[in-house]
């Protein structure tokens, strides 16, 4: 008798006893990365699957203070920079630590002259994920930025703090678009017109970031025969 997951799945209704696991492979600012994803299947309706797609983000995690430091302007008058130091899952948000300089000059007919202000603050951003067409992504939140001494209290009163603030959200934002981002459906699973339709970022234990993703796919008689190769694939059919 065939024992195979899909149909512990559809014939009772209860999800299936081990995931599918797989390995998708994405690239990051030019740094392919191998991110470990699984996918469990519980029958929804006499042809309906639910899906539940989690992946384990830890080798995202540890790229992006290098993806998110950058200038976030740079001109003869000015400079300022965010270092990213840490990025920790917090619930199913993911929060940015890190430090911000800011630098004025004189500048004349395109020549910098004397310095007028060099300034550090501290930096604290949230991100949330959200489900746009069709895979999770990465947008700001919040950004917190607090400038230190005397400087910095006058940075706040003049409304200079502010400014930064939404200049940094506005860069890191177009950052995480720029690069166009995203957790979606693995490859194995496109061929069956599978949809995501929710998810977000999880803190999947000591603050690592892990995915979570539901979405649902209808067992027509050729997903069902593409399900079987793949589940054949897998190792998971039996005598």
């Amino acid at each position: 008798m065939i024992r195979m997951i899909l149909f512990a799945a559809l014939l009772t209704g209860q999800a299936a006893a081990d995931p599918v696991r797989f390995v998708e492979e994405t690239e990051i600012e030019g740094v392919t990365v191998r991110i470990p994803m699984a996918v469990s299947m519980t029958a929804e309706t006499a042809t309906g699957l639910s899906l539940k797609i989690t992946g384990d983000l830890g080798v995202v995690q540890d790229i992006l203070p290098a993806v998110l430091s950058r200038h976030i302007d740079y001109e003869c008058d000015r400079r300022t920079s965010i270092a990213v130091t840490d990025v920790t899952a917090e619930g199913t948000q993911i929060k940015l630590k890190g430090q911000l300089q800011a630098y004025r000059w004189l500048c004349n007919n395109g020549t910098r002259g004397a310095e007028m202000l060099r300034q550090t603050a501290r930096v604290e951003t949230v991100l949330g994920g959200r489900i746009e067409d069709g895979c999770l992504v990465m947008r700001v939140v919040s950004t917190d930025v607090r400038p230190d001494g005397l400087t910095g209290a006058l940075m706040n009163l003049s409304g200079f703090t502010g400014r930064l603030n939404r200049d940094l959200e506005a860069r890191l934002d177009a950052a995480l678009r720029d690069d166009d981002n995203c957790i979606d459906m693995p490859d194995e699973f496109r061929a069956f017109d599978a949809e995501i339709t929710g998810g977000g970022f999880r803190d999947i234990g000591d603050g690592r970031i892990g995915a979570e993703l539901d979405g649902r796919m209808e067992i027509s008689a050729s997903n069902f025969i593409r399900l079987v190769h793949l589940m054949g694939r897998q190792g998971k059919l039996g005598d």
